[in-house]
């Protein structure tokens, strides 16, 4: 165990992954100690690689260990992580937006524990899901990643209406490799599917929990 920035916080994991040579690879949360204007936690994404003998790798990242703080968005947490076919590390999560409520939030990281900056805007990407121009799109929260083949990027979730947050979509997006939403699924990129006339009970919150990619490209999807 370890506190990741010595801040004396409570740092949690994401994504658990066992590389070759025994390494292990591990994906969560820094907790910082800092707030926004607006109260939202500061958090960061981290990225640790250990030996088989559980010591710190010091051919990733630094000494062993990678923090990068997001700069337009507040991160709330890591929630998913997964792995490209390259060896590139993909960590999804939410982060508070100064407009739109918390969003989507993606990172990814060469293998080696350096933030890939050809990705997104410096190496991140943000979507904020919107029903139509009235919606700010107050909450959505990414649960769920998986990697393609192709270099495409699945990522699915929870979107929440506006408040008091009574009803909720299943959140989909698609990514190129680049980090660009894929105009070819869904509406620009993205799908919120609402399933309440086939939910038990009344229910009207949904959120993806896991995701598999067939091999046909279409997606299966847990809630």
């Amino acid at each position: 165990t370890f506190d990741f920035l010595g801040q004396v916080q409570q740092d949690w994991i994401c994504g658990v992954f066992a590389l070759a040579g025994n390494k292990v690879l591990l994906v969560g949360t820094a907790k910082t100690g800092l707030k926004d204007a607006s109260g939202w936690e500061r958090n960061e994404f981290a990225l640790a690689q250990l030996n088989a003998d559980g010591t710190f790798d010091p051919a990733f990242g630094t000494a062993g260990k990678t923090h990068v703080p997001l700069t337009t968005r507040s991160l709330i947490s890591c929630n998913a992580a997964t792995m490209q076919k390259d060896g590139k590390i993909l960590v999804g999560g939410h982060g508070w937006g100064t407009t739109t409520g918390a969003d989507y939030v993606l990172a990814r990281f060469t293998a080696n524990g350096v933030l890939d900056t050809t990705f997104g805007t410096a190496g991140f990407v943000t979507t904020n899901f919107q029903l139509n121009a009235d919606d700010p799109g107050e909450n959505d929260t990414l649960l769920a990643l998986a990697a393609a083949d192709d270099g495409t990027i699945v990522a699915a979730g929870e979107m929440l209406l506006n408040v008091p947050y009574i009803n909720g979509r299943a959140s989909f997006a698609r990514y190129l490799a680049n980090g660009a939403l894929d105009s070819t699924f869904g509406v620009s990129g993205t799908a919120a599917i609402d399933l309440a006339a086939a939910a038990p009970g009344g229910q009207s919150l949904f959120d993806v929990k896991s995701l598999v990619l067939s091999a046909d490209g279409s997606i299966l999807a847990g809630l």
